[in-house]
């Protein structure tokens, strides 16, 4: 019994020692995204963008690779879906075209018929392409910090 009051204080002592803070990007009181530490964060600061996972998160700042970055300098932050597998869907729709035109393609070829390429072979084709580029462009998506987005820290 001595021994296990102390090491429960001990314990308790340590839990609260250590905030939990994250990052929460915000539209007005709505949280768009969370970042937590161990995140990896994509950011606009000085007109570069970087790349980092975060270290630690304080109040009015970050820590990445041991180098403090203020949350007022951020100018943008890009936000990567990676849930539903945007690129390489997007990746995959695009060679799923340009393999159905080859395959159609070559099937006519030996068959000898004309023309070549149908309708709807180009249609399907330019469809499964033209989904696998809308699929790329909203694998990410990039906030500009101001007054409609803003990038807080959240310490509970």
């Amino acid at each position: 019994m001595k021994v296990i009051i102390p090491l429960l204080f001990f314990l308790l002592i340590n839990l609260l020692s250590f905030a939990d803070c994250h990052l929460a990007l915000k539209k007005g009181h709505k949280k768009i995204s969370v970042f937590l530490e161990n995140d990896e964060i994509t950011y606009l600061l000085n007109g570069r963008w970087s790349t980092g996972k975060i270290d630690s998160i304080c109040d009015g700042f970050f820590i990445i690779h041991g180098v403090e970055i203020f949350l007022k300098d951020i100018q943008s932050v890009k936000i990567i879906r990676k849930s539903l597998n945007y690129r390489e869907g997007g990746c995959m729709l695009i060679m799923g075209g340009i393999f159905f035109t080859t395959v159609e393609l070559f099937n006519e070829v030996v068959n000898g018929e004309k023309p070549y390429i149908s309708a709807s072979t180009g249609i399907l084709s330019s469809l499964f392409i033209f989904n696998g580029i809308i699929f790329e462009l909203m694998s990410e998506r990039k906030f500009i910090l101001g007054e409609k987005f803003t990038l807080e820290t959240i310490c509970l």
